[in-house]
């Protein structure tokens, strides 16, 4: 079973879908590639079941940008860049104050 293990020890499990913990993200630059592709695969399947449509958009959104995951236990964000397979961690800083 797939498995992630954070640099808390917390292992997050990727073997159930969907990944509660599981977030993707798009740059700004792929947004507008993702939104042209999302069409082009609503007008390459017309007549085609809403579960198609589901899949489809799904597959192009997760082919694009990149996906992070939040450990439950630290809350720490573990990011995959695009290109990158090894993950980056990110801590949460609570030292902001609003201005």
């Amino acid at each position: 079973m797939p498995k992630l293990k954070c640099v808390c020890g917390n292992v997050i499990d990727l073997s159930s879908i969907p990944v509660e913990e599981e977030y993707h993200y798009l740059s700004a630059s792929e947004w507008d590639h993702a939104v042209r592709a999302i069409l082009e695969s609503m007008g390459s399947i017309r007549g085609g079941s809403d579960e198609t449509l589901r899949e489809r958009i799904s597959d192009t959104l997760a082919a694009l940008g990149g996906e992070m995951y939040r450990c439950p236990t630290c809350e720490r964000l573990i990011v995959f860049w695009p290109g990158d397979n090894a993950p980056t961690f990110y801590r949460p800083d609570r030292s902001w104050t609003e201005p």
